[in-house]
């Protein structure tokens, strides 16, 4: 009888994650997280409304680990030692794209209990948001993570080539876009959760002006908005400090993605600049030996960069947006109160959405459209250079 109880749980617990709903911060990222788990990053279960450590997975993660870095030093004496061209180019861009979004791979594991306290502290802060709330950002955050993993899992049967190190190099790069992509997408999903708390505070502030009661931020306290009401102060004070609790995970998420954030806006540049030169000398009619596993082989890699890239940008800068909108709300909302205490305590939340002013960044880096204008930009001029030394060249051979 208690075994199939357990059973009748456990099988529930499995129910409860629906595509393209949710009704928690666990059943949000589930898609993501499920597939981290498969692509050996997260040696976590769930247990109680708390991730701890699993043996099994532990172990599962440590054997892809050491495969992986089996393979990738593999990789790397296969493109510099047994390469299938010697064009230089191509081997150069092989290189780079190993030590950075390769490479980089490793310190990912190492980052993985750091990625657990802020699922575990933006776990936390999202009390503050309904079921509702959560459905309404799973269909677009269930869409994007189950979309780009079928989209990058069609190129597997386009991996098998003829030669068999070639084979491997190709899996080896799936796997890395995967994990890449599959960090990137953990973090826009942490920001875009992010963005969903400044914004439950800052409708909540607006209902103050509205109505007296905000039922929908869940705070045990009932607080009613009659003028100099110690009562407005005591809510006033449980927004103020549930911002502070959200802009810490906002600094806490910077400081673990930070070398991911650096590595991403290096490769994006990478990738894209080399596969747009390949692609304009293929157009030209020089092709090179097919030995990637995307199926339009140039153009392919470069969008999926772009694209990826500039959701990172779209998610941190509409967060950012939203953390700075809550300064305005309050001055909208109390600048009729006569007060002198409500006052002073809009100002101390005004100072503190000041100085706690949530841009998403990578310490010198802001992640914002600024980052990508400077990206395009330096794309575009890197090209037409390496169009117009393509022109220069064609027409030497012409005089010779």
């Amino acid at each position: 009888m208690f075994e199939d109880t357990t059973r009748m749980k456990k099988a529930k617990k499995y129910r409860s994650w629906k595509p393209l709903s949710a009704t928690d911060l666990i059943s949000l990222m589930y898609p993501c997280l499920f597939i981290y788990w498969i692509l050996g990053f997260f040696p976590y279960k769930l247990e109680d409304s708390r991730f701890v450590l699993s043996k099994a997975r532990f172990a599962f993660t440590a054997f892809m680990m050491i495969l992986y870095v089996i393979s990738l030093l593999m990789v790397i004496y296969a493109t510099n030692f047994d390469t299938v061209t010697n064009n230089a180019q191509l081997i150069t861009y092989a290189n780079l794209y190993i030590f950075l979004d390769g490479i980089v791979i490793v310190g990912m594991y190492m980052y993985t209990g750091k990625r657990l306290i802020v699922l575990q502290s933006l776990f936390n802060v999202t009390s503050i948001l309904t079921p509702r709330d959560f459905d309404e950002l799973a269909r677009f955050v269930h869409a994007k993570d189950i979309f780009g993993f079928f989209y990058l899992i069609a190129h597997l049967p386009n991996c098998f080539k003829d030669s068999t190190c070639l084979t491997l190099q190709n899996f080896s790069r799936l796997y890395i876009i995967l994990a890449n992509f599959y960090t990137d997408m953990f973090y826009v999903n942490c920001v875009l959760t992010l963005k969903l708390c400044f914004k439950k505070i800052d409708v909540c502030l607006l209902k103050l002006k509205i109505s007296p009661r905000c039922d929908d931020l869940r705070i045990q306290k009932p607080v009613y908005h009659r003028q100099k009401n110690p009562l407005l102060l005591m809510k006033l004070k449980e927004f103020e400090e549930k911002h502070l609790d959200i802009s810490d995970v906002v600094e806490l998420l910077n400081n673990t993605f930070i070398v991911r954030i650096i590595i991403m806006t290096v490769s994006t540049f990478t990738v894209v600049t080399f596969n747009l030169y390949f692609h304009i000398l293929f157009i030209n009619g020089t092709d090179y030996y097919n030995m990637y596993f995307w199926y339009w082989q140039y153009i392919s890699p470069a969008s999926f960069y772009m694209i990826n890239f500039s959701l990172i940008i779209w998610a941190c800068e509409t967060a950012t947006r939203q953390a700075q909108k809550i300064k305005t709300t309050l001055y909208d909302v109390f600048s009729d109160t006569t007060d002198p205490a409500t006052k002073r305590e809009v100002q101390l939340f005004s100072l503190q959405v000041l100085h706690r002013n949530n841009i998403f960044s990578a310490k010198t880096i802001d992640v914002n459209a600024g980052l990508l204008l400077r990206i395009i930009g330096g794309i575009f001029m890197y090209i037409m250079i390496l169009f117009q030394l393509l022109l220069g060249s064609k027409a030497c051979k012409k005089i010779t």
